[in-house]
C-alpha cells in the first residue's frame, strides 16, 4: 500500500512537473517570438531613419554645391563682362543649339516625371553647349554621373548629365557650340546616353520648346 502511494505521489509529482515545463516553454517561446517581432520592428525603424538620414544629407549637400554655384557665377561674371557684354547683342546666349551631331535617337521625351530629354547615342561622342555661358556646376553626382550646369545668364540654364567625362570647369566661360564633355554611362543609367535639362527662371522646360529635335528622333 505504501509503495502504491508512493506511486502515485511520484506520478503526480511528474505530471505536475511536465505541465509546469510545458507551460514554462510556451511563455518562454511567445516572448522569444513577441522580442523577435519587436527588434525586427525596430530593425525596420532603423533603416527607414537611416534612409531618411542619407537623403537629408544628399539634400545638404545639394544645397552647399548650389550655394557655392550661385556666389561663384557672381565672380565669374565679374571676371568675363567685357566678353559677355561684346556677345550680348547675340542670340549665343540662348540655349537652342543642339548638344549632339545627328547620329542619335530620342530614347525618353520630356514629362512631368522626367523634366529632360535623354539622347541615345554611342559613348565617346562629344557633347556641344547648347549656349553661351558660363559654368557653375561641374562635378560628379551619385544618379546623374558626370554633370555640368551652364548659367546662360539671361535666365536660362542648361545640364548636361551621365557624361563620361567633363571638359570644362567652374566659373569656365563656354561658347554655343563649343565641346563640353563626352556621352557616357555614368551615374543612374543602363546605357550610353546624354541627358539634357533647359530651365528657364529655374523652372524645368521642354528643350523641343527652344530646340528642333525633331528632325533627328
Amino acid at each position: 500500500m505504501k509503495n502504491k502511494n508512493t506511486f502515485i505521489f511520484y506520478s503526480i509529482f511528474l505530471l505536475i512537473l511536465c505541465i509546469t515545463l510545458s507551460f514554462f516553454l510556451l511563455v518562454t517561446n511567445s516572448a522569444k517570438n513577441n522580442y523577435e517581432q519587436e527588434l525586427s520592428k525596430s530593425q525596420n525603424y532603423i533603416n527607414i531613419l537611416l534612409v531618411k538620414i542619407d537623403e537629408l544629407l544628399d539634400e545638404i549637400n545639394d544645397l552647399k554645391i548650389n550655394y557655392g554655384a550661385l556666389n561663384a557665377s557672381d565672380s565669374a561674371i565679374s571676371l568675363y563682362e567685357d566678353r559677355i557684354i561684346g556677345l550680348s547683342h547675340l542670340n549665343w546666349f540662348i540655349p537652342d543649339y543642339i548638344p549632339l551631331k545627328n547620329d542619335y535617337a530620342i530614347s525618353r521625351d520630356f514629362s512631368s516625371s522626367h523634366s529632360a530629354i535623354d539622347f541615345s547615342t554611342s559613348k565617346g561622342r562629344n557633347v556641344y553647349a547648347a549656349g553661351t555661358g558660363i559654368v557653375i556646376l561641374s562635378y560628379q553626382d551619385r544618379y546623374l554621373g558626370n554633370v555640368v550646369l551652364i548659367d546662360h545668364l539671361n535666365s536660362y540654364k542648361s545640364l548636361y548629365a551621365h557624361m563620361d567625362r567633363f571638359f570644362v570647369g567652374l566659373n569656365e566661360f563656354v561658347e554655343k557650340g563649343q565641346i563640353i564633355g563626352s556621352v557616357g554611362n555614368t551615374g543612374n543609367s543602363s546605357s550610353p546616353h546624354l541627358h539634357l535639362e533647359i530651365f528657364y527662371n529655374n523652372n524645368a522646360i521642354d528643350p523641343t520648346t527652344i530646340m528642333d529635335i525633331a528632325n533627328f528622333r
